[in-house]
């Protein structure tokens, strides 16, 4: 339950920074449910890549805070103090630190720009039907059922 705990908290102490509350009008990571549908995500994914991805923020909610000079808890570090660090390391895209936070952002990107609300306010409602597009590709949607059910096989039945 602790790295479940851990998780959340370096899914919520990182959005806040990437999508904060703002005067312009979009969906903040609260609006847009971005804990939430970022642990959903993960329960999706199968075991070992969710454990994996979840990781990466449990990562951040213990390395991120002590780097700073904080105790762990990604929130309890002042949102300023985390936006200039996370404003310093964007600007070295290709140290340790720049391609940690550019994976947090790519991961939690999904979870907010997936969000109806996020959807409305872009202004992307609905997906335009391409019937000449040559390149057609068909997507296997029980792809996670049937890995999942390798993945516990392979396990010796824990899934």
């Amino acid at each position: 339950m602790a790295m479940l705990d851990s998780t959340r908290s370096g899914i919520a102490g990182t959005a806040e920074v990437l999508y904060p509350v703002n005067t312009f009008g979009a969906p903040d990571w609260l609006e847009a449910e971005v804990v939430a549908n970022t642990l959903t995500y993960l329960a999706e994914l199968p075991p070992h890549r969710g454990q994996l991805v979840g990781a990466l923020f449990v990562a951040a909610d213990v390395m991120l805070p002590a780097m700073l000079g904080a105790r762990p808890g990604l929130p309890y570090v002042p949102l300023e103090k985390r936006q200039a660090a996370f404003e310093r390391w964007y600007k070295e895209p290709f140290s340790p630190m720049g391609q940690f936070v550019g994976a947090l952002k790519a991961t939690l990107a999904m979870s907010y720009f997936g969000h109806p609300k996020v959807v409305s306010y872009i202004g992307t409602r609905k997906v335009c039907e391409r019937p000449w597009d040559d390149y057609k590709v068909d997507v296997d949607v029980d792809f996670l059922v049937r890995d999942r059910a390798r993945v516990a096989g392979a396990e010796g039945g824990r899934a």
